[in-house]
């Protein structure tokens, strides 16, 4: 025999918030990229991740999105009481000040019907980090990926390159037994990484003097130089020529030939008569160590979250 139990769904008749809970449990188990528990927000409905990502000053990923149609920048995240937003950069999905996973001891997420933790419109992320307690407790972790499981975008000429090591570990428990605590979290983070980047590179032709023009039929002309040459007409100096510190075999724009013979390149802005686009991963570095520390009482503890 076999028994089927099922119970009905809670409604709530309160409000209208829409939203969950993640204990510290749950938040360690949930697979998230590079560990930023604010990615959870893209969890839960109403939420669209953008597929775009891009590297913002500090060295992260900045990860653009919506919640119900709100702009990326209205999301509203708070760290102990302290609002850690970053609009500035629009970063939807990750706090201005870093935070690891084994130092999060409660995690909620409301994404409609909340107005008394936020002054956004969009999602509302209240984070809560761990306080010690009576017994002694620890963690160590940790975590490594490498190129080998990466995949070619179809327009570069190489795979990305992404080579993230995060180790940390965590370490909690009584300063005075029943009265004072402790907590204290740590983790490196550092990554080698790319982004498919474009830019404009001299043409072969152009590094040898060869400076073109787009006449109106969509074919080039040469603008020639010396006595009786183009250049002369347009700058009024009688055989005015090219600046071999600039354009020829020793000039500074030589650096570029080794871009500028690249096969994959395509036409430049001015449709190629003396620029390429030229497509290669732009390498990004990172090294980062974050500490978290909280001190707490049987009261309250010192950040002001009981």
């Amino acid at each position: 025999m076999v028994d089927v139990i099922a119970s009905a769904e809670v409604v709530n008749t309160v409000d209208a918030k829409l939203g969950v809970g993640f204990d510290s449990r749950k938040i360690i188990d949930l697979p998230l990229n590079a560990r930023n528990i604010v990615g959870l927000l893209g969890l839960q409905s109403g939420v669209t991740v953008s597929d775009v990502t891009e590297l913002n000053d500090s060295g992260t990923r900045d990860d653009g999105g919506q919640v119900n149609g709100a702009r990326n920048d209205q999301q509203y995240i708070v760290l102990d009481g302290v609002n850690i937003n970053k609009q500035e950069s629009g970063a939807s999905f990750e706090g201005a000040l870093p935070t690891t996973l084994d130092s999060i001891q409660e995690f909620i997420v409301q994404t409609a019907g909340s107005g008394q933790a936020a002054r956004g419109s969009g999602g509302q992320v209240q984070l809560v980090t761990r306080g010690g307690s009576n017994q002694w407790h620890g963690s160590a972790y940790e975590f490594y990926r490498t190129t080998g499981t990466s995949a070619k975008n179809y327009f570069a000429p190489e795979a990305d390159v992404l080579i993230r090591h995060l180790p940390g570990g965590s370490f909690g428990g009584p300063i005075i037994k029943d009265k004072l605590f402790f907590f204290g979290a740590y983790e490196r983070q550092t990554d080698r990484s790319s982004t498919l980047t474009t830019r404009d590179v001299p043409t072969p032709e152009f590094l040898d003097g060869i400076i073109r023009y787009e006449r109106k039929d969509g074919t080039f002309g040469v603008l020639t130089d010396g006595p009786g040459g183009q250049l002369g007409k347009w700058t009024f100096v009688n055989g005015d020529a090219w600046n071999p510190a600039l354009i020829g075999s020793g000039g500074f724009y030589e650096i570029y030939r080794p871009f500028s013979n690249d096969p994959s390149n395509t036409p430049g802005s001015d449709s190629g008569a003396n620029t390429l686009r030229h497509r290669f991963q732009s390498p990004f570095v990172r090294n980062r160590n974050v500490y978290i520390s909280r001190p707490t009482t049987t009261t309250r503890s010192f950040f002001g979250v009981r």
